[in-house]
């Protein structure tokens, strides 16, 4: 039995040691070799390959770097422009970790990599921003500042020594200021409110004409109708008297009666109520009880 737990002690010993000795590098990653957590040597970043790797066994430890570009995006700054505009500007920048070594050395790690980049980044975008027009910030020209931008960043990466290459930097966002962007926006709405107000008082000005013009033509229309009217009436009397007075009378009734809440007073004999009394003949009887 005591030999049984001596193999077996031996066994996991010798296999604690081989998974000591040996690390496996992913073909995406780059490292560190430390021994007694020193920097001694670098593992698949000259071209030895990715694989399995030796070490000494306690030793010595990896410390893995991501190989492929990495991206980061810088926080947002407030910036004059040499047309003493201000702006939010913010960026994106790419880099890689080109000498594992020495990023090791100055940088530690790739969070601390990042905010160390950040600040780089930032003032490499102020130094080109505050040479150039807001107008080439937002729009026209931003090709121009990213390079100057890029080119700034390159230089003070390279003076820094920091193993790393910027591929690339680029303004992901330009804006006004929060409160000069809400001033624009009232100057620019108050200026559509007076444009829409003397839109308004155009077309109330050209309905006005067109009602006149309008109520003209009707009025002329109505004078030739009513003119008109008279003339069919006239020629009407004077064919037939009799029908004539007929139709007067009617129109006095409906004029008179048709409401409803209009009280006449007068003799029961009256003439104005000959046709109710008589009708239409009236007028015949009338004349006959005159001869």
């Amino acid at each position: 039995m005591n030999r049984f737990w001596r193999n077996a002690f031996i066994v996991l010993a010798a296999l604690i040691l081989i998974g000591q000795s040996f690390v496996i590098v992913d073909q995406r990653q780059q490292g560190v070799v430390l021994r007694f957590g020193r920097p001694v040597r670098v593992v698949n970043a000259d071209g030895d390959g990715p694989g399995l790797k030796a070490k000494i066994p306690f030793a010595e430890q990896l410390v893995v770097f991501d190989k492929r570009n990495q991206a980061l995006q810088t926080e947002p700054v407030e910036v004059a422009t040499a047309d003493q505009r201000q702006l939010v500007v913010d960026a994106f920048v790419r880099y890689r970790i080109e000498d594992p070594l020495r990023f090791y050395r100055h940088l530690h790690d790739q969070k601390t990599a990042a905010a160390r980049l950040n600040r780089m980044a930032v003032t490499s975008l102020r130094q080109a921003v505050v040479a150039a027009a807001s107008q080439d910030v937002l729009a026209g020209g931003r090709e121009a500042v990213d390079r100057a931008a890029l080119d700034d960043m390159v230089r003070r990466a390279a003076a820094a020594n920091l193993g790393v290459k910027i591929i690339d930097l680029r303004i992901r966002r330009a804006d006004l200021p929060p409160a000069e962007e809400t001033a624009i926006f009232e100057r620019m709405s108050g200026a559509w409110r007076q444009e829409a107000a003397q839109l308004r008082a155009q077309n109330e000005e050209q309905r006005q004409q067109i009602l006149a013009e309008a109520e003209t033509k009707a009025a002329a229309i109505r004078a030739e109708g009513s003119a008109e009217r008279g003339r069919i009436f006239a020629s009407s009397y004077g064919r037939d008297p009799e029908f004539a007075a007929f139709y007067q009378t009617m129109k006095a009734y409906d004029e008179t009666l048709a409401r409803g809440d209009t009280t006449v007073m007068v003799p029961p004999d009256s003439e104005f109520f000959k046709y109710l009394q008589r009708g239409p003949a009236a007028p015949q009887a009338a004349n006959s009880s005159a001869r």
